[in-house]
């Protein structure tokens, strides 16, 4: 295709006088120029598809990093028709007219300048004649050709890479024939040439069958005479042997003189053999002498449970029985309780009670339930209540009732529609 662009004069002398250069960065693959400048220094990294900005004219671009640029014949056209990799410090000169980018001159920092100088006369491979310098392939692909001890072909027009597969050629035998001769205690030899498998018939010097062989073999097949293992000591056992295969003999074990059983306590002699077993029924038995006994005993020293304890304890129910930490639940607030080993429960409380319009001459009193912080298993003892003066008139509380889970608490004041804290405190197992 045809990349002919007019050029204006004008701006053509414009780049000649090179203003100052300006530093722009592309967005989204758009590489935008301004109007106040003709010489430009483009960052930043993402591939260049077009560069906008200005209608015509002529500019010089100064490429400040690696990128790529993507050619398009109707929107960027550059030098050789393909897209390309900038260096940091190539130059390019462009012209602009109605959007079309066409690339005039690309100064790489090392190597020769590319230019479309000659774009007017052609751009394409059917519009190109003579012989140029490079070209994409070859305009007629070759054949490559192996010949001699390896051959092979391949067809090659340089667009690409040829690898051309071999093969080759196998040699029927031997230029000379090579005898291959076996020396020694046995001997031997056969002529080779490689063009067939060959077999070679052995001499043995001395003997070759036991009724001609005299004197001692280093090795044999099999004893003359066949021997006897015989085992004894802790074990006991035989075999016979010659040699010939491997043998194996089964083993007794001596007695130990103890009766086959299972014993909690054994004698054992330096070879490890049981010779003695008892069954203990006591710590004595065993030579446990620092144990107490089943029937008790006094203990010399502390025991340290460190963080671990004793579980499975029942509830002490007499002054000489141990106590666990369950005895003595408690819940410590405002309102709570304390259990104690001997099964005696303390629970306290306290409760606000507004005096109503009830009255008796010149007292005002109320009542208040108050559910108890846990139940008294068996029954409440008592109870009683304390009133709190700092309200202002004279007033007292008591407890009117109980039963083992509730208190009814009454205060008295000399003072109609007044609220007053009253602490109580109950008893009971």
């Amino acid at each position: 295709m045809s990349v002919n662009q007019t050029i204006d004069a004008s701006k053509m002398l414009g780049a000649l006088e090179l203003a100052n250069p300006v530093t722009i960065t592309s967005d989204s693959g758009v590489l935008t120029l301004t109007a106040d400048s003709n010489c430009f220094i483009a960052d930043g990294s993402e591939a260049i598809t077009s560069i906008t900005g200005v209608d015509q004219g002529i500019y010089i671009i100064t490429w400040n990093t690696v990128r790529t640029l993507t050619y398009n014949a109707s929107a960027l056209v550059l030098v050789g028709q393909a897209n390309k990799t900038t260096a940091v410090g190539d130059v390019g000169v462009y012209q602009i007219n109605s959007g079309v980018v066409t690339e005039l001159l690309y100064q790489p920092v090392s190597g020769k300048a590319s230019s479309a100088a000659k774009a007017d006369t052609s751009t394409t491979a059917e519009s190109c004649t003579g012989n140029a310098a490079t070209a994409t392939q070859l305009a007629t692909a070759r054949t490559i050709a192996l010949t001699g001890d390896v051959t092979g072909s391949g067809t090659f027009d340089g667009s690409s890479d040829l690898s051309i597969a071999t093969t080759g050629v196998e040699a029927a035998k031997l230029t000379t024939a090579r005898t291959i001769a076996i020396t020694g205690n046995a001997a031997g030899s056969a002529t080779f040439d490689g063009s067939a498998d060959v077999s070679i018939t052995v001499d043995v010097t001395n003997a070759d069958t036991a009724t001609t062989c005299t004197g001692n073999a280093a090795t044999a097949t099999k004893l003359a005479t066949a021997r006897t293992l015989s085992f004894t000591g802790d074990a006991t056992g035989s075999l016979s042997f010659d040699g010939s295969a491997d043998e194996s003999a089964a083993l007794t074990l001596a007695s130990s003189g103890v009766t086959a059983g299972t014993y909690k306590s054994v004698t054992v002699d330096a070879k490890g053999r049981v010779t003695a077993g008892t069954n203990p029924t006591t710590l004595n038995g065993y030579g446990i002498t620092d144990a107490l006994p089943l029937s008790g005993g006094t203990m010399s020293g502390a025991i340290a449970m460190g963080s671990n304890k004793i579980t499975g304890l029942a509830d002490g129910t007499t002054s000489g029985n141990a106590v666990h930490y369950g005895q003595f639940g408690a819940s410590i607030g405002t309102n709570g309780y304390q259990k104690l080993p001997s099964g005696l429960i303390i629970q306290w409380g306290t409760v606000s009670i507004t005096i109503d319009t009830n009255s008796d001459d010149s007292w005002y009193w109320a009542d208040k339930t108050v559910t108890l912080p846990i139940t008294f298993p068996t029954a409440c003892l008592c109870a009683t209540a304390t009133g709190c003066s700092a309200y202002g008139g004279m007033q007292f509380a008591a407890i009117e009732s109980f039963t083992t889970s509730q208190v009814v608490v009454q205060a008295d004041s000399t003072r109609s529609n007044t609220t007053f804290p009253v602490y109580w405190m109950a008893i009971g197992y």
